[in-house]
């Protein structure tokens, strides 16, 4: 309980031992008096209310924050699976336009980075060569429906010693003409999706060519908070469909893999 509650606490309480003290006197020269500590204690009451985040401002901070630790946990899990199953890897983030003004994204890669851990090296992190930063808003489009697959070549042709791609955005839509799939199994990086659609990404994901995707449960958004520990957080909102297990995750979780 921090200094400001205590604070709060102790002034409700003396008021009330006063409005008790006026109230036994029967006297109506003390009206005024328990009219203004019932102020302060209202005051006291709606002060204690908002810092404790049951109401306003401070409820939608606590909200928002809680948000953002569920959402850096798909990272957090992206970054172990990856550093168990390719242990020296060197690793490539694909991620969207103005990153690093964005608390989502920026929060997704320093955690993946801690879940890589020393297994896996990041090597950098790159927008594609979409520029709308300086169009007006209303031309502005979500980066998903012009982004193609020569952009995401680009990208991964400037980095030939990352053997592991993770995007934050998804895959175009023309995704299959993406060089990367021409190459040899052997000598292709591994991608993996945080928060992709499964009903466009399982059969991607059961050959291999994306090796892992998080994606968030039915119904698993709720006013519970967020575990301090990031592996029990993510497991309590998303999964992590891979080619191991992509055969269970479709017959437990089936909505995800329907178009609805």
């Amino acid at each position: 309980m921090t200094i400001k509650l205590l604070i709060a606490f102790a002034v409700m309480f003396a008021a009330l031992g006063g409005i008790y003290n006026y109230w036994q006197k029967k006297n109506s020269y003390y009206t005024i008096h328990i009219v203004f500590l019932s102020i302060i204690i209202i005051s006291c009451t709606v002060f204690i209310l908002y810092y404790t985040n049951i109401v306003g401002s401070y409820a939608y901070k606590r909200l928002y924050s809680d948000e953002l630790i569920f959402s850096n946990s798909r990272g957090f899990a992206m970054g172990q699976y990856l550093a168990k199953k390719f242990p020296g890897g060197k690793a490539l983030v694909i991620a969207g336009e103005d990153y690093k003004k964005n608390k989502v994204e920026m929060g997704l890669i320093e955690e993946l980075e801690k879940g890589f851990g020393p297994k896996v090296k990041l090597i950098a992190v790159e927008s594609l060569d979409i520029i709308q930063k300086y169009l007006p808003p209303e031309q502005v489009k979500p980066i998903n429906e012009i982004m193609k697959a020569i952009d995401f070549d680009i990208v991964i042709g400037r980095h030939p010693d990352c053997n592991i791609i993770v995007s934050l955005i998804g895959l175009p839509s023309d995704a299959k003409y993406m060089k990367i799939w021409q190459e040899e199994e052997n000598k292709r990086p591994k991608v993996a999706i945080l928060d992709g659609y499964l009903f466009m990404l399982g059969g991607a994901i059961k050959v291999g060519y994306v090796c892992a995707v998080t994606a968030q449960k039915n119904g698993s958004i709720t006013d519970a908070p967020p575990p301090s520990n990031p592996e029990k957080a993510f497991n309590m909102r998303y999964i992590l469909v891979t080619p191991e297990n992509i055969d269970d995750m479709a017959k437990k979780y089936k909505k995800l893999f329907l178009l609805e």
